[in-house]
């Protein structure tokens, strides 16, 4: 199914949040109007968005309120980008880390360190749902706000391994909280350097999706060994001679036997 048209700011505000199920419809109704107010002009500050002294003071007392949350505002937009998802034949599953930089706002507190440690902020995990064939994009299929937790001073690089909470474990979290590909459709999971790690890999394949990498790491990959069952010659078994070929940063190489 074609992904429906949005005319206005306003259909994209209640598509997007008008079915957020927030502690009082009011604080629903006002995230609609929040939202269509910041789609008309995305590019401006609160206070122009609103237009109005008292729309900004209305704003600001929405997105203050403990009983408006970023997960039952995105809620809605997320289960939306599923069923939409569910009905092609083939999704990418884009994930990348954003750094949220709250540098210039040294008095804001619940922060982590970002970057080279040196600024705060927090970081966001998104999933974004991509058609491969037209380029079409349907939506955000998952995202996650986290805080970099500091390693513990003097941890060597086999204790990291052994230590049960991982930054890197978002990866395959999010992958998780999407699930399977329905009957007649397929999911693939589209990563850079940073989900270059087995348990991601492990993760995608017990799902049932396919993923493309871009590895940081060299691997051995043996396609014997991963079909299991299937034995493997002793020849095979025997290390290779082997030579690593540097190629130049070419558009066009020249290959020879």
């Amino acid at each position: 199914m074609e992904q429906e048209r949005i005319q206005t700011a306003e259909q994209w505000a209640v598509l997007t949040y008008g079915a957020a199920l927030l502690a009082d419809t009011r604080h629903t109704a006002r995230a609609v109007q929040v939202a269509a107010s910041m789609a008309r002009f995305p590019m401006e500050s609160l206070p122009v968005q609103m237009r109005s002294q008292a729309g900004t003071k209305a704003a600001y007392r929405l997105l203050e309120s403990p009983k408006v949350t970023y997960e039952r505002l995105i809620q809605p937009y997320v289960q939306h980008t599923r069923m939409q998802m569910q009905q092609q034949k083939r999704v990418l599953l884009i994930q990348d880390t954003t750094e949220v930089d709250y540098q210039h706002h040294p008095t804001t507190t619940g922060l982590g360190p970002i970057g080279q440690g040196d600024h705060q902020g927090y970081l966001l995990q998104t999933v974004l749902a991509v058609s491969p064939t037209n380029r079409q994009v349907f939506g955000i299929a998952a995202q996650k706000p986290f805080l970099r937790q500091p390693a513990p001073e003097g941890e060597t690089m086999h204790q990291r391994e052994r230590r049960q909470q991982k930054e890197s474990q978002v990866w395959q979290e999010q992958a998780q909280s999407i699930g399977m590909a329905p009957a007649n459709c397929e999911y693939i999971h589209v990563g850079d350097r940073g989900s270059d790690i087995f348990a991601f890999m492990e993760v995608c394949q017990a799902l049932g999706c396919g993923f493309v990498l871009r590895v940081k790491h060299n691997r051995r990959i043996d396609l014997l060994v991963d079909q299991g069952d299937t034995p493997i010659p002793a020849a095979h078994q025997r290390r290779s001679k082997q030579r690593d070929a540097h190629l130049p940063p070419r558009s066009t190489i020249s290959l020879r036997k």
